[in-house]
């Protein structure tokens, strides 16, 4: 049994406490639906929004989003960012985009946090009654933050006016979590309601009911607290390592005060492509940035590279940095 459309009252009680204290967002739990992963709520954003508008995607992006809302035959428009600044607001507009997606708190891949200029920027863009733009915020974080520092949600800026947050447990209970859910402008509700008479989360009322009792039991703030004392310290040292190595004085580290990658520039008259190559071969896995253009960027860091370390030990990644050590220490 899936019970009520939008996701049990009381589960939607506890996430809009949770989303009060963690993200200090305010909303009316009547504001939030339940749905089976993300994607599945971004097809229901589609659905609410309309396939005749144009979205926009920062590039690169995340390919798996990028590719579902392709696939419904959307007019989709990319806007090129740096890994130190993200993008300027005036190109949305240069380039005729009324819904735009975006990740502020960990864009993937290149693990860019959005300042608090740039939200409220981007939440001006959407503002105004007569406003016909959109911004699809996504939090793919999992509630990792090593600093404190994180600016405010756009959504919590002009309470949500324009804007779609959308989140999801799996990052921090486990990848087999499809529970996720959005919060949705208050004026958008009814009309939602409307337009999906036969909509079901897809979630049953007992995984509801076990994400209910860990949030509410406190379970799920003392696993987020866990988790991030776990990812900081596998952060601190796998970028420890790297600097006290060979490589340290030619590796420049950003954007890495939230989520679950590091990202790491290289000084290499070779391209990236080549390091890429040459780390695999060494039994290392990293990805370099131009893997995740969907066109040329021509703002985009040379030999920018994303390094995983979530699902290593401290052992394997003192084994990776050295294979990667023993690779490139010599190249020029």
């Amino acid at each position: 049994m899936h019970g009520n459309k939008r996701g049990e009252l009381e589960f939607r009680s506890a996430i809009s406490r949770f989303l009060y204290n963690r993200r200090n967002i305010d909303c009316s739990v009547s504001d939030i639906f339940l749905g089976a992963g993300i994607q599945y709520l971004l097809t229901v954003v589609v659905m609410i929004l309309g396939t005749d508008k144009v979205y926009g995607f920062e590039n690169p992006t995340d390919y798996k989003m990028f590719i579902w809302l392709k696939n419904l035959g959307l007019d989709i428009r990319l806007v090129d960012i740096d890994l130190d600044n993200g993008f300027k607001c005036d190109k949305l507009d240069e380039l005729g985009i009324d819904v735009m997606f975006v990740m502020p708190e960990n864009q993937l891949p290149t693990g860019h946090c959005m300042s608090k200029k740039q939200r409220r920027e981007l939440a001006q863009w959407c503002s105004g009654k007569n406003s016909s733009k959109y911004v699809i915020e996504v939090a793919t974080d999992g509630n990792l933050n090593y600093t404190n520092n994180t600016p405010n949600p756009i959504y919590s800026i002009y309470k949500g006016e324009n804007v779609i947050f959308i989140d999801s447990f799996d990052l921090t209970i486990s990848p087999n979590v499809k529970t996720s859910f959005m919060v949705l402008p208050h004026g958008l509700v009814e009309s939602v309601i409307k337009k999906i008479e036969t909509y079901s989360p897809l979630i049953t009322i007992l995984e509801q009911k076990i994400y209910q009792d860990m949030i509410n039991s406190g379970q799920l703030e003392r696993l987020i607290k866990r988790n991030n004392k776990t990812m900081k310290d596998k952060r601190n040292y796998l970028i420890s390592s790297i600097q006290k190595s060979k490589l340290g004085p030619r590796f420049k580290f950003i954007n890495y005060d939230t989520g679950m990658n590091l990202l790491g520039i290289f000084d290499s008259q070779m391209n990236g492509t080549e390091l890429t190559k040459l780390a695999f071969n060494n039994g290392v896995k990293i990805f370099e940035m131009t893997k995740f253009l969907l066109k040329p960027n021509n703002i985009m860091t040379k030999n920018a590279f994303v390094f995983g370390y979530a699902g290593l030990t401290i052992p394997e990644i003192e084994s990776a940095v050295q294979n990667l050590e023993n690779v490139w220490y010599k190249l020029k």
